[in-house]
């Protein structure tokens, strides 16, 4: 498979292209479909069991949200599922 280098040109799109990329992380750890992902999420993350929380998170899955702290959670959710893993 060929690597894609994409330079975002503003922080939105750095923001974008960051969620694009843990979304892939979470398909790559088998997560492939958006239920699945929302529910990983809310049993890891409680404060995202809301029906306006669960609405972003579906957001977040069809790469509609920029959020610096909504990646930067769910990069840590991603380090604990991989160390839970081995």
């Amino acid at each position: 498979m060929k690597k894609i280098v994409i330079q975002p040109l503003d922080e939105k799109q750095k923001l974008l292209l960051q969620a694009l990329k843990i979304k892939n992380e979470f398909i790559k750890m088998g997560f492939t479909k958006r239920k699945v992902f929302v529910e990983v999420v809310q049993e890891a993350l409680p404060d995202y069991r809301s029906y306006k929380s669960t609405q972003y998170l579906i957001d977040f899955w069809l790469s509609r949200v920029k959020d610096e702290k909504l990646n930067s959670r769910l990069l840590q959710l991603i380090i604990h599922l991989k160390s839970s893993q081995l």
